[in-house]
This record gives C-alpha cells, sequence and structure tokens, in this order.
C-alpha cells in the first residue's frame, strides 16, 4: 500500500512539475518578449495556484518543494528570457509555500501562509540582490527608486510609501485568491 501511495505522489509531482514548467518557458519567454511590466509577477500568482492545487492532491508539505525545484531546473532549457533570477525565485518561493503547510499542516491555513510567503519573496528578491550585487543599502535603493518615479509621476514620500504597500498587498490577496480558485478547481476535477 505504501508502494501505491509512493506511485501517486510521485505521478502528481511530475504533473505538477511538468505544467509549471512549460508554463515558465512558455508564457515566461512569451511575457519576456512583449516586456510586459509585472510579469514576474504573473507567473509567480501562477505558481501559487499550481501549488495549493498540488497541495490538495498531495494532503503533505514535503513534494510541494520538489515541484517547484524541478520547474526551476528546466527553466534552464528556455530559449528567451533570464535565466539564474527566474530559477532563484522558482525554487525559493515553491519552498516558502511548502513552509507553510510544513508548519500549519497541509490545510487551508498553511496553504494561506504558504501563498503570502510566496508572494513576498518576489518583492524581496530584488531588494536582496541588489544590496548583494550592488553593496547599497536599502534607503539607498529607495531613494533611487523614489526619483525615477517622481520623474515621471507627481508624487511625494508618503504617497510612494502607500503605493509600494498597496501594490505589494494586493498581490498578497490575489494570491489568496487564487487559493479559493484552486478549491473551486479541484472540486471540478473530483
Amino acid at each position: 500500500m505504501k508502494n501505491n501511495n509512493l506511485d501517486h505522489n510521485t505521478q502528481i509531482i511530475a504533473k505538477y512539475a511538468g505544467l509549471l514548467s512549460i508554463i515558465e518557458i512558455g508564457l515566461g519567454g512569451f511575457l519576456h518578449g512583449l516586456k510586459l511590466p509585472f510579469s514576474g509577477q504573473i507567473l509567480s500568482l501562477n505558481q501559487v495556484f499550481l501549488l495549493s492545487h498540488a497541495s490538495l492532491r498531495l494532503k503533505e508539505a514535503g513534494p510541494i518543494g520538489i515541484i517547484s525545484t524541478v520547474s526551476a531546473l528546466f527553466k534552464t532549457l528556455s530559449p528567451a528570457g533570464k535565466k539564474l533570477t527566474p530559477m532563484l525565485a522558482i525554487t525559493v518561493q515553491g519552498h516558502l509555500f511548502a513552509s507553510g503547510l510544513f508548519i500549519f499542516g497541509s490545510n487551508i491555513i498553511g496553504r494561506f501562509v504558504g501563498a503570502i510567503l510566496s508572494a513576498l519573496w518576489a518583492y524581496i528578491q530584488p531588494l536582496c540582490l541588489y544590496i548583494l550585487l550592488f553593496g547599497e543599502d536599502i534607503i539607498f535603493i529607495y531613494h533611487y527608486f523614489f526619483k525615477k518615479i517622481s520623474k515621471v509621476f507627481n508624487i511625494d514620500h508618503s504617497n510612494f510609501l502607500i503605493v509600494i504597500f498597496l501594490i505589494i498587498l494586493f498581490k498578497v490577496l490575489l494570491s489568496v485568491c487564487l487559493l479559493y480558485t484552486s478549491d473551486a478547481a479541484d472540486e471540478e476535477d473530483s
């Protein structure tokens, strides 16, 4: 019986890793080619949806991170677009999602926490990479982006911070909404 469960988990992991890989390579390359803003955020939301749907099938936290890791490895085959930073994002977001399941269980609370952590990573990773690569502090980064934005829009510091907060909040709320969408999709598949 245990061997049959292993085969079931392996099939689910393979199915979702393949699906996530195809979307990351195909849609990711297409969006990169069009140079659409927020394309990484769209792909991140897709990953939350797929991992949430997969977690309903697996009923355990462990294998969820494998789906993202396999997909990140397949990202090396992408003919267009960036590879290294998306590979890092795919892997970390998947493991952050899995950490919510690991800590709180394979239930709505675990998926909720995992989705929020995964959604936030898309904002944390660029900051960390910028600091790592350029050695600048967070205040310098803030002023750099504020200066760029204030040239285009007439905005002050407090409004700029509100806009940043609202963008992040919007992404987190979309991620949480995708949990309920994946529940509905799972009910239709059953």
